[in-house]
């Protein structure tokens, strides 16, 4: 369709009516010229001044006559050029404009509209625009109408325009009583609406795979085995998953986020979050650094925390993010590790033991048998016999052959 064209019976009808007014005029001499040749009115004897006060009325009567004629003309002209300006504001528009009345049907729409749903301005004229919206939405199309009507120009709506040939796809549509760049002038009459129809599709898509992201994002977080947090500056977290919560005792994350005031309280060495702090704004990240927290029934546990600073727009720091491994019970094995090889090392030292008893002596200065010494010093356990040369001593009528 050309853009000079119209489209639609509203746009014709106008045309029609703005005929030029030169035509009318030349129309109505003509008339005007035929009816006095068919009715010739001898002109009646009057006195001089009659007759020059005649001759003044009807200069006079031309003058005004003239001066509404060029009134008129000016007012064609405007009438003119605001039809050709409201003609290039509806066909050029980016985006899609349809007329309805009150009823629903379509009145006039123009070839942004009709190219997206992949027709012509005219296979959507005087049809209902229900037609064209996916039929899951059209109860929301309907409920709505109305209140369009009322006030235009505060209502919108998004849902989804089904065309023949393709997919559904998202729009927003908006209520106006004129046209984006119009002017107060070419408003659209009162049982007319207008709305605007802008494809919204891209930023509906991009905000369902946001959301499907996000649910990824919240799947792996909440099912990892290990603990992940984020923290504030000020010494609240911010999040954290279930896992980090159940670390340091807590059923939910809504009860650790409204029991912890402060995460320094959570420390066994208040002092160590200030150390913590200062290694994450001296090199932006922490490894492996372990935590020594106290779990909420009194218990102290290690964790094991990566932990690094994220900085807003400002340079500085936003918030700390990271995540803990609960490494209790490889910090309790190696303490007990610890304890057994200081104990290796004590048996390794000078040990004071009875030159005829062979007791030894403890730091206590008690002197204990060598076996209850060494089982309580090692994990050693005694079984009791009897050596051969001891039997022999103790039961010279053994047998030796016996005793192995």
């Amino acid at each position: 369709m050309n853009d000079n064209e119209t489209t639609g019976s509203d746009l014709r009808d106008r045309v029609k009516r703005k005929s030029t007014m030169d035509e009318r005029l030349a129309r109505l001499r003509q008339s005007a010229e035929r009816e006095l040749a068919r009715h010739p009115d001898p002109a009646p004897d009057l006195p001089a001044g009659d007759v020059q006060q005649l001759l003044d009325d009807v200069r006079i009567y031309q003058a005004e006559l003239e001066i509404q004629n060029e009134e008129l003309r000016e007012t064609q002209v405007a009438l003119e050029r605001s039809l050709e300006r409201f003609t290039l504001l509806f066909q050029r528009a980016p985006v899609g404009y349809v007329v309805l009345d009150r009823s629903g049907m379509v009145v006039n729409t123009n070839g942004t509209m009709a190219d997206m749903l992949g027709t012509d301005p005219a296979d959507l004229e005087r049809k209902p625009f229900e037609r064209v919206i996916a039929e899951e939405d059209r109860g929301e199309y309907y409920a709505r109408l109305a209140s369009f009507f009322k006030h235009p120009d505060e209502k919108s709506m998004e849902l989804r325009l089904a065309p023949r040939n393709a997919s559904p796809f998202y729009v927003k549509i908006q209520g106006r009583t004129q046209m984006l760049g119009a002017t107060p002038a070419d408003r659209i009459d009162e049982d007319r609406l207008l709305l605007v129809v802008t494809n919204v599709d891209e930023r509906h898509r991009a905000q369902a795979a946001l959301a499907e992201s996000e649910r990824r994002y919240r799947g792996i977080v909440n099912t990892a085995p290990v603990g992940i947090f984020q923290s504030a500056p000020s010494g609240r977290y911010r999040m954290a998953n279930p896992q980090f919560a159940q670390m340091l005792g807590f059923d939910t994350l809504e009860e650790m986020l409204d029991a912890v005031e402060d995460i320094a309280e959570l420390y066994v060495d208040p002092t160590q979050r200030q150390r913590v702090l200062q290694l994450l704004e001296k090199f932006g990240e922490i490894s492996g650094f372990e935590i020594h927290m106290r779990h909420r029934n009194g218990k102290e546990v290690w964790l094991a925390v990566y932990a690094r600073s994220v900085l807003g727009s400002d340079g500085k720091v936003d918030y700390y993010d990271g995540f803990a491994v609960d490494v209790t019970e490889k910090r309790e094995a190696e303490e007990a590790l610890q304890e057994k090889l200081n104990e290796i090392k004590e048996l390794k030292g000078l040990l004071p033991i009875c030159a005829q008893c062979k007791r030894i002596r403890d730091d206590k200065g008690y002197w204990n048998q060598i076996e209850v010494y060494l089982m309580e010093h090692t994990d050693v356990s005694f079984s009791h016999s009897i050596c051969k040369e001891c039997a022999m001593k103790l039961y010279p009528r053994t047998d030796p052959d016996r005793l192995k």
